[in-house]
C-alpha cells in the first residue's frame, strides 16, 4: 500500500547539506521578503518514486526555465504542529494543482521546531529526483503528446529539446 507523503520541494538542493536547524530555518522556511513562511507549500502525493518525479518534473516544468539538475524535497508528513489547507496550485499540470497543500503555522516558534526536527531527521525526510528520472518522464509524456506538457514546452522551450533528446544517448 503506498504511504501518504507531504512533498515540501526545497528552494535549493543544498539545503540538504545544511547541519544547523537554524541555517535550514533561514534558508528553506522563510520568504523572499525574510518573514517566516507561515504558509509552507507541499503536495500530498503517494511516497513512490514515481509520484514524486511526477511532482518533481511538474514543478520544475512550470516554474524553471531550464531543465533542473537534481531536484530535491522533504518529507513533512509528520507535522502535526501545522493545520492543512487544501489550496489550488499554480502550476501548469492538473496533478500537482490538485495535489498543492498548505501547511499553516501559528508562528515563527513552531516553524523553528519544524526546522529542528527536519535537521534530525533528514536522511529519512528525503525525497529527490535525479535529472535523469525527470528527464525520462518529460520525455515519455511529450512522445505521448501530453497536452499539458505540449503546452508547457511552448512556454519554455528548453524543456522540449532537453527531453526529447534524453533516450537518444541511451539506446
Amino acid at each position: 500500500m503506498n504511504r501518504p507523503l507531504r512533498l515540501r520541494i526545497l528552494k535549493r538542493h543544498t539545503s540538504l547539506e545544511l547541519s544547523s536547524a537554524d541555517e535550514f530555518y533561514e534558508t528553506e522556511l522563510m520568504t523572499r521578503e525574510r518573514l517566516p513562511d507561515l504558509e509552507l507549500s507541499v503536495f500530498n502525493v503517494n511516497d513512490v518514486v514515481s509520484d514524486v518525479v511526477r511532482t518533481h518534473a511538474e514543478y520544475a516544468a512550470s516554474f524553471r526555465d531550464a531543465p533542473p539538475g537534481v531536484r530535491e524535497g522533504i518529507a513533512l508528513s509528520d507535522c502535526r504542529a501545522c493545520d492543512e489547507v487544501t489550496v489550488q496550485g499554480d502550476t501548469e499540470f492538473a496533478f500537482t494543482r490538485s495535489q498543492h497543500r498548505e501547511l499553516h503555522f501559528l508562528d515563527a516558534r513552531e516553524l523553528r521546531e519544524l526546522a529542528a526536527s527536519v535537521v534530525s531527521t533528514l536522511a529519512e525526510r528525503r525525497r529527490g529526483a535525479e535529472q535523469e528520472s525527470i528527464r525520462a518522464y518529460a520525455h515519455d509524456r511529450l512522445s505521448a503528446r501530453d497536452p499539458e506538457w505540449l503546452s508547457a514546452c511552448e512556454k519554455r522551450p528548453k524543456w522540449s529539446k532537453w527531453a526529447l533528446k534524453a533516450k537518444v544517448g541511451a539506446q
